[in-house]
């Protein structure tokens, strides 16, 4: 993990999808913040006390996170605590006593609203800040505060959104394969040796009963786009890529010989 201090009100976490298994959570369980997630937050935070020598006394503690899922599935989570005692200070002109009743109106209109928002579909979330806006704007005194915290309340929306797009996206990738058949082991072993550029393929070797030939599934699994692409076009060259229904793939699995089960690219490269 990666701790970078980005303000006096901002820290950056960046950590791998392994550290995020590791500490028994997936994807899905980080931008779902359940129970787990927002103690494992909090793990994350007395983390970045102590390697950035923050003070919670007068730095950052849980407020708010910013999660997003970078190309090589490495997590990026961007805590932040709005400087509330600021800003109130400004609205109000430096007046406690007005300062304290905005905050507990504030505290009524908006968190008591933000504590029950994750269980409910983005959209109906969106409904319900389109009304507390409405409510705020006629409320008079105060409303700028609380206005800047339904905006803040939006963006964190915005950003679950599209990272649960992103999330989908890859999910969907990762089930796609492809099937190329050789004749014989030596034009697998030289279409392994021509994707050299690849360190590590999600590939299995098979012999299949039937008509003897090799079958070499490959797995789009978490590889780039432009690389799986590649090595898909690149197969042409070297075998015959068939295009299998599950049914079929699952009969060419169970009626041949398994040569290769893991990483069968990288281990043909070496014969």
């Amino acid at each position: 993990m990666k701790f970078t201090k980005l303000s006096d009100t901002d820290i950056r976490c960046v950590m791998s999808e392994q550290e995020l298994f590791d500490n028994g959570l997936n994807l899905d369980d980080i931008m779902a913040k359940t129970d787990e997630t927002k103690r494992f937050f909090r793990q994350l935070m007395d983390k970045a006390a102590s390697k950035l020598g923050m003070d919670y006394g007068n730095g950052i503690h849980m407020a708010s996170a910013q999660i997003s899922v970078m190309e090589d599935r490495s997590i990026s989570i961007v805590f932040h605590e709005a400087n509330l005692e600021e800003a109130l200070e400004h609205v109000t002109g430096g007046d406690p006593e007005k300062a304290q009743s905005l905050k507990n109106r504030i505290a009524e209109e908006v968190n008591a609203q933000k504590d029950s928002l994750p269980e409910l579909p983005i959209d109906m979330k969106r409904e319900l800040l389109d009304m507390m806006e409405e409510q705020l704007k006629m409320g008079g005194e105060g409303s700028v505060e609380a206005l800047s915290e339904i905006r803040q309340l939006r963006a964190e929306l915005d950003a679950q959104e599209a990272n649960r797009n992103i999330i989908a996206e890859l999910k969907a990738a990762m089930k796609k394969s492809f099937v190329v058949r050789f004749e014989n082991l030596e034009e697998g072993r030289i279409y392994a040796k021509n994707c050299s550029s690849v360190s590590r393929i999600n590939s299995t070797l098979y012999k299949f009963n039937e008509d003897e030939a090799y079958y070499l599934i490959i797995q789009h699994d978490v590889m780039p786009d432009r690389i799986y692409e590649g090595i898909r076009t690149l197969a042409y060259d070297f075998g015959d890529v068939v295009t299998l229904k599950a049914p079929a793939k699952q009969y060419l699995v169970e009626n041949s010989e398994v040569l290769i089960e893991n990483n069968a690219v990288e281990i043909l490269k070496e014969l």
